[in-house]
C-alpha cells in the first residue's frame, strides 16, 4: 500500500463512503422525483439532467445543514422567547447527548484504531521513540 494512502486511510475512506451515498442519494432522488412527475403528467429527467435539478440540489443542501448551527440557533431562539428555566433543563440535556455521542464516535476511533494493529501505537507514546 502506498505511504500516502496509508497515511491517509481514513480520510479516503470517508470520502469514499460520502461519495457513494451522494451517489445512491441521486439515485433514489431521481427515480423518486421522476415519480412524481409521472403523476402530474409531465415527462420524466434524464438522471444527467437530475443532477442540475433544483430536486437534487433542495435534497443534498437539506443534508448539509450543520446540525451545530441548528441547535445553536434552537438554543437561542428559545431561550429568547420563552427565557424558562425548564427550556434550559432541556436544552442542556440535548447539548449533552450531542457531545457525548461526538466523544464517544472519537474515543472509540482511538481504541479501535489501536486494538490489535500493527501501524499504531499507544497514544501517550512520543512520536520520535516510534520513528513516525
Amino acid at each position: 500500500m502506498p505511504r500516502w494512502l496509508r497515511d491517509n486511510a481514513l480520510a479516503v475512506a470517508m470520502l469514499g463512503a460520502f461519495l457513494v451515498f451522494l451517489v445512491l442519494q441521486s439515485v433514489f432522488g431521481w427515480q423518486t422525483h421522476n415519480e412524481e412527475l409521472t403523476e402530474f403528467g409531465a415527462a420524466p429527467l434524464s438522471w444527467p439532467a437530475y443532477l442540475t435539478s433544483g430536486h437534487f440540489a433542495e435534497a443534498v443542501f437539506e443534508n448539509w445543514e450543520s446540525e451545530f448551527l441548528q441547535m445553536g440557533g434552537y438554543v437561542l431562539l428559545t431561550a429568547y422567547l420563552l427565557g424558562t428555566s425548564d427550556f434550559w433543563f432541556q436544552s442542556m440535556q440535548n447539548w449533552q447527548s450531542e457531545f457525548l455521542a461526538v466523544g464517544a464516535l472519537i474515543l472509540l476511533s482511538i481504541v479501535l484504531r489501536q486494538h490489535a494493529s500493527p501501524e499504531s501505537k499507544p497514544v501517550t507514546v512520543a512520536h520520535a521513540s516510534t520513528g513516525a
